[in-house]
């Protein structure tokens, strides 16, 4: 019996089959003996045995007495019965739709056919190319001195046969020298950091002008004819080393260019192309406190506050009462203000003993003022060589503190006061 049926049956139970209704009671069949066969009804061909009267089947025209009549059902029922089919039909109906909708939405069917993604649709990512896969740069063509026509490479730089362990260098490591411009017939070079580091492991080094080479300075080669053929001599303080009076760009600058020109005849016009120019930051030292005070003493440190203490006939004493303007506060600290020469203060005292000859009793130097209650008080004494080289003395800075502080306490200028006063020399 199929779900339905069942669920039909359930609501309209038919009555002679539904559990709980009594089944009629049926009379048993009497008995019939089983009469032994004899000849008055043994069957004879052709003619059939006699049945007995009490073993006849009843007449269906009329009911049996002994089985009941069933009973008849009412109209109302067979009613029910087509409404509860009727229902059931509409109830398949409406699941048999609602299983169709159930599976549209939870597989829902494209509108239209749905065509093939593209397969340019997203562009593919540019590959990045390995250090190797991209094409080797060409070296920039070195230039060319146009006086000569000649590339300005080391390779052009041929060596006199002076003794000197750099002038040896050149030959064995020439790519420990960096070729740094050529014109008008001349060409500059340097020592790079790791060819200066070999001359100090071979002992050398350490000395301008002798062929051992130095650290900073700027080589200089003149062309012969076929190539640019190096003196040992022919040299110059670079922009690192060289010192002057003011200590800005333009007065290194100045000084390099007449160095150039007095010394080896080379045009300072020339000197951009083969050597560029410093870097425009000026020299180290303290700032300037012209406007301020010294917290120790109270007193402007200015060059008003100085005052001369002895020897008035010395050029020095002279030109700083008759000019102060021609002199630079440096700075002022524990009782003491040092100063220097102005940059118009040093060229007036270069004009002044180039035109007198007189014997240079000053130079670029730097001067120390002592406070005396009323006033800084300078003495000729307190006078002590700037940052500028010294003959004897090792241009390295540590070796050039080591100098100028000992050249303080000579004077009797504190040494812990250095650093306030004169600052520390360039590396």
């Amino acid at each position: 019996m199929d779900p339905i049926e069942s669920m039909l049956r359930s609501i309209n139970p038919v009555p002679d089959e539904t559990a709980g209704t009594s089944s009629p009671v049926v009379a048993p069949e009497p008995e019939v003996s089983a009469a032994p066969h004899t000849a008055a009804n043994r069957p004879t061909a052709g003619h059939p045995r006699p049945v007995p009267a009490a073993a006849a089947r009843p007449n269906p025209e009329r009911p049996s007495s002994l089985r009941p009549a069933r009973p008849r059902r009412p109209w109302f029922a067979n009613a029910r019965s087509v409404a509860i089919a009727v229902a059931a039909v509409v109830l398949i109906a409406a699941a048999g739709v609602f299983g169709v909708l159930a599976q549209g939405v939870l597989k829902p069917q494209p509108a239209g056919p749905v065509p093939a993604p593209a397969t340019t649709s997203a562009p593919s990512p540019t590959p990045v190319p390995s250090p190797t896969s991209a094409p080797a740069t060409q070296p920039a063509a070195p230039p060319v001195d146009p006086t000569t026509g000649i590339s300005c490479t080391f390779d052009n730089v041929t060596v006199t046969d002076q003794a000197g362990q750099m002038l040896s260098n050149m030959k064995t490591f020439p790519g420990d020298f960096q070729v740094l411009g050529c014109a008008g017939g001349w060409l500059a070079f340097e020592l790079t950091d790791g060819g200066y580091q070999r001359l100090l492991d071979e002992g050398a080094g350490n000395g301008s002008g002798d062929g051992n080479g130095s650290r900073g300075d700027f080589y200089f080669a003149k062309f012969d004819g076929s190539s640019y053929l190096y003196n040992k001599y022919i040299y110059v303080q670079g922009w690192d080393v060289i010192q002057t009076a003011g200590g800005t760009a333009a007065d290194k600058a100045a000084e390099l260019d007449s160095r150039l020109e007095r010394n080896f005849g080379i045009s300072p016009s020339l000197r951009p192309a083969l050597v560029g120019a410093p870097e425009s930051t000026p020299a180290t030292s303290p700032a300037a406190t012209t406007a301020a005070s010294d917290p120790d003493t109270g007193a402007a440190c200015t060059m008003d506050s100085v005052a001369t203490a002895d020897n008035p006939e010395a050029w020095v004493m002279k030109d700083i009462n008759a000019h102060p303007e021609n002199y630079t506060v440096l700075a002022c600290a524990g009782g003491w203000l040092s100063f220097k020469l102005s940059d118009a203060g040093y060229q007036r005292w270069l004009d002044e003993f180039k035109a007198s000859n007189l014997i240079q009793e000053s130079s670029p130097f730097f001067y120390f003022a002592k406070y005396n209650g009323t006033a800084y008080e300078f003495k000729l004494g307190q006078t002590v060589s700037n940052w500028e080289p010294r003959p004897g003395v090792d241009p390295r800075p540590d070796a050039m503190i080591k100098a100028l502080e000992s050249d303080m306490k000579n004077a009797g200028v504190p040494v812990s006061l250095r650093e306030q006063l004169v600052g520390s020399p360039e590396d």
